[in-house]
């Protein structure tokens, strides 16, 4: 955690215990009464204490985000998850890359879900990010050709392509890979 999101932090609990303090002093019945009443004082006394409990898990909640997102980058870059998937259909590279992705999905599903994690749930997910990040290494020694990216980017969603996005370096690799077999080629009657 950066030194700055740590201050922001520290700054929230502060406040967040500020605003409880009062509270600490009374006895039962007086803060048994605070729940009760409807005065002006009450409800202004709870107000500020659930605002400042409030900012204080929205200020958790960033911080954790930022370390899901950092966690995220360092195991494997969003600009480069093309290449990701394509290593998780070759053969060759399939365990691991799948190992990978699977990581990569469970931390982004956490950062659509906008809720805290426990620190057991953050511990898990940090020890599971360590060893994909061991598995992706020699995926990232194995970068994924220009080429292959085309025709696999191409390919995706459509239901015929044309036989120009496949150049004779990417059939190479696609063959020298054992992921030729993935694709089928038809003549288009005109």
């Amino acid at each position: 955690m950066r030194d700055g999101d740590r201050q922001t932090v520290r700054q929230a609990a502060e406040r967040a215990v500020a605003a409880v303090s009062p509270l600490t002093e009374e006895v039962d019945s007086v803060l048994a009464s605070y729940g009760l009443n409807d005065d002006a004082a009450s409800r202004g006394t709870l107000a500020e204490i659930n605002h400042a409990f409030g900012l204080l898990t929205a200020t958790i909640q960033e911080a954790q985000d930022a370390f899901l997102r950092k966690w995220a980058q360092d195991l494997w870059p969003a600009e480069r998850i093309s290449e990701l998937d394509i290593h998780a259909i070759v053969p060759e590279s399939r365990q691991e890359a799948e190992a990978v992705l699977r990581v990569a999905r469970r931390l982004q599903d956490d950062l659509d879900a906008g809720r805290a994690l426990t620190g057991d749930d953050l511990r898990r997910r940090h020890v599971a990010v360590l060893e994909a990040t061991r598995r992706a290494e020699p995926l990232r020694e194995r970068p994924v050709p220009a080429g292959v990216l085309d025709v696999f980017r191409s390919t995706i969603g459509e239901a015929e392509v044309s036989l120009d996005v496949l150049t004779p370096d990417a059939l190479r690799w696609l063959r020298d890979h054992g992921a030729a077999q993935l694709f089928v080629m038809r003549r288009v009657r005109p």
